[in-house]
């Protein structure tokens, strides 16, 4: 029975550590994607920085150019806040703001999509755990099952072979006595008790011929 328990202890202290080491292993995921979210986000960030920076160096250039159109059309005697080279002033401006638009709207995207992996990995994480703590449920109702299986198969089988202190002797001649005989047959006061007599067996008889050869008689066999 010792051996029974011993066993189902060990079953369920190894289902508890599976369950143990499972769980673990889920936290362990859950804060890898926690870091893998973390460098994501920071992707996003350095995408609309790099859009905003894109954005101002463009503006820049656009102002650099349309400054040196004006001095040029101004050298030339052209009234830059008229007619034509008004219109045409007008025109770049509108593309200009367009194109910075362009750019800011492109890191935008970019950002957003490592907003959207971020947040993805995150949930991966936390699917990670929940699914970890079901596993470890499971393992560790294993590891008891298993355990009371084997106590409940331990209990039957002591039961099965410890019946009584008179043994079956395996053969047929039925159970043997835990005490000597001569000792059964003591009197409660330390006197005697006389053991049960059987009778006398008789002889047997075998017949002789007689001399005359036609006579028969009889005589016991000498032991």
């Amino acid at each position: 029975m010792f051996a029974y328990l011993a066993l189902a202890g060990l079953q369920m202290y190894g289902g508890y550590q599976q369950g143990q080491i499972t769980q673990e292993n889920g936290e362990l995921q859950n804060q890898i994607a926690n870091f893998n979210s973390q460098f994501a986000e920071l992707d996003a960030y350095n995408a609309r920085q790099k859009g905003s920076s894109d954005a101002a160096r463009y503006e820049s250039q656009v102002d650099q150019t349309q400054a040196a159109g004006k001095a040029a059309e101004a050298g030339a005697g052209v009234d830059v806040g008229y007619g034509t080279a008004k219109d045409i002033t007008a025109a770049n401006s509108i593309a200009a703001t367009q194109n910075t638009l362009q750019i800011q709207r492109a890191a935008n995207n970019t950002a957003m999509g490592y907003e959207n992996q971020a947040v993805n990995i995150r949930l991966g994480g936390a699917t990670a755990v929940v699914q970890a703590g079901l596993t470890a449920s499971s393992q560790e109702m294993s590891g008891l099952m298993n355990a009371a299986s084997t106590t409940v198969a331990g209990y039957a089988y002591s039961q099965n072979t410890g019946k009584g202190q008179l043994s079956n002797t395996g053969s047929n001649t039925g159970f043997q006595w835990s005490k000597p005989v001569a000792d059964m047959w003591a009197a409660p006061g330390g006197d005697s008790m006389t053991a049960p007599q059987t009778a006398p067996q008789t002889a047997p008889q075998t017949a002789l011929a007689s001399s005359s050869g036609w006579g028969t008689s009889f005589s016991q066999e000498t032991a």
